[in-house]
């Protein structure tokens, strides 16, 4: 960063005068680690904060690199204090109340889990830290991967023509500073 890529999400975000709040796999520009990352771009379209995933899940540590803590921040908007959380990190306390800690006001949490847990957690963060909370997941059909995709049909099941199976179905959520769902979970 910056790439093509988070300057066509910049214009997209002046556009639109909105936040954007995205997870992305970022690659250092000078080296080969990739990072699980949560970017944060302004409604001037400019990249105003990230944070790199303190600890990759699983089997995500044979590809992605561990960040440090240092981007673990909050970020002051007239909307209120804005940060995260990416993925299964969410489940770590004490990345959770350093974030408590700053005044986060809305947490937002992009994530490929799905599931009840995952809503019952995203329940559990916003009544833990009197936050509201934003959780977001792809929704993303088999129709909507190009055929030309290397080894698609290994990846993904191939529907019938006509036939869209859900990759991933969604599970993006908005919870109330009690933990009551207000919003979702939607695919």
């Amino acid at each position: 960063m910056p790439s093509p890529t988070t300057d066509r999400i910049g214009t997209a975000a002046r556009k639109a005068g909105a936040y954007v709040v995205l997870g992305v796999d970022e690659r250092e520009r000078h080296g080969t680690t990739i990072y699980n990352t949560i970017l944060y771009f302004g409604p001037d379209g400019r990249l105003i904060d990230k944070h790199r995933k303190l600890m990759p899940t699983g089997s995500e540590r044979t590809v992605w690199g561990m960040g440090d803590g240092s981007t673990l921040n909050v970020v002051p908007t007239e909307l209120g204090r804005i940060g995260g959380l990416i993925c299964w990190e969410n489940y770590m306390p004490l990345a959770r109340f350093h974030l408590y800690a700053q005044g986060v006001q809305v947490w937002l949490a992009p994530t490929l889990a799905r599931g009840d847990g995952w809503i019952a957690t995203m329940r559990h963060i916003a009544r833990e830290g009197r936050v509201w909370v934003v959780g977001v997941n792809p929704c993303v059909r088999v129709d909507q991967i190009p055929p030309d995709f290397p080894d698609r049909d290994c990846v993904w099941r191939v529907m019938d023509e006509g036939e869209a199976e859900w990759v991933e179905p969604g599970n993006s959520v908005i919870c109330n500073p009690n933990g009551e769902i207000v919003a979702g979970p939607s695919t």
